[in-house]
């Protein structure tokens, strides 16, 4: 429904198609610049700033795919998946970001199965008396954490990955669940994304997504989606004050909300489209249109058969 929420949003295309390209240039542009660096031909640059280059291509990358689920919601699945390559790439504990980004753009993450046994160990959960399942600080071991890791926010992209992939659920479910139940991040009030999210909401996801009951943890998850839905569309009334910054695409605000379209494509393909659509449709039905959009678009990203008018 591309074009109904290019309506409704009171943007341009073209403007939109503009603020992508520049962005996929500028990531291209980064890319090569640290290629260059490593291959010796900036030999004066040091690592740090080679990360951040790096770093500065993986945003550019993930910003581009918010902009282009507004527009195409296969393309934005493509830029999802590069976009996460890029941050899981980037290392540091980023990989938790870079995992939930392929996730909700459809990618398996089986290749990386190593990683996420690591990242998982080091959170903890490996055992009832094992105190780093609920105080990372309490954990011991050779392995230092990847000081990002260590920040919530980046905990609970993680676990909302893997909450998501049934390949993984397959392999590391108990260690998971102990990491949703016991760790005191369940409550936590710190704000993610684009729209300032309790970030225990997150962690409340994570464990819907893990209980696998359709009807009952579909239909809990509805209300957290449906204020972050409704902050998105303050963000949205607020950033069209300037009608002109709005309509042109360089207005403050994220008009395909990465996490919030990443939360709902996560539970349609774990609950499958249809059921999914019907719980939501209820809410949706009582929903400011704005408010819509971002549910609208992660139905979308998470089944590749509905269609974009």
């Amino acid at each position: 429904m591309a074009s109904h929420h290019l309506e409704l949003l009171g943007l341009d295309p073209e403007q939109v198609t503009a603020r992508a390209d520049f962005l996929l240039a500028y990531a291209r542009t980064a890319r090569r610049e640290a290629q260059e660096s490593r291959a010796g031909a900036a030999a004066a640059r040091d690592g740090d700033e080679d990360w951040v280059i790096r770093a500065d291509a993986a945003s550019a990358l993930a910003e581009a795919a918010q902009w282009t689920m507004v527009l195409d919601a296969a393309g934005a699945r493509r830029l999802l998946t590069r976009a996460g390559r890029a941050f899981v790439d980037l290392g540091e504990g980023f990989e938790g970001y870079g995992l939930f980004l392929l996730a909700t753009g459809g990618e398996p993450l089986g290749q990386h199965l190593g990683l996420i046994a690591r990242d998982l160990d080091l959170l903890g959960g490996r055992g009832a008396g094992d105190r780093s399942a609920v105080d990372p600080v309490a954990r011991t071991g050779p392995e230092p954490m990847p000081w990002a890791l260590s920040h919530v926010q980046q905990q609970a992209y993680l676990l909302l990955a893997c909450a998501g992939s049934a390949e993984v659920v397959q392999r590391h479910g108990e260690q998971l669940r102990r990491l949703v139940t016991d760790s005191p991040n369940r409550l936590a009030v710190l704000p993610a994304g684009a729209v300032g999210t309790p970030v225990g909401s997150y962690w409340t996801v994570a464990r819907l997504l893990l209980g696998g009951r359709a009807e009952a943890d579909l239909g809990a998850a509805v209300p957290i989606l449906a204020a972050a839905a409704g902050r998105y569309a303050e963000a949205v009334r607020a950033a069209r004050a300037n009608d002109y910054t709005f309509r042109h695409a360089a207005a403050p605000v994220d008009v395909g909300d990465v996490d919030l379209a990443g939360l709902v494509a996560l539970a349609t393909r774990r609950f499958g489209p249809g059921y999914t659509g019907q719980v939501l449709g209820a809410e949706l039905a009582r929903m400011d249109p704005v408010a819509r959009i971002p549910l609208e678009l992660g139905m979308e990203l998470g089944d590749p058969r509905r269609r974009q008018g």
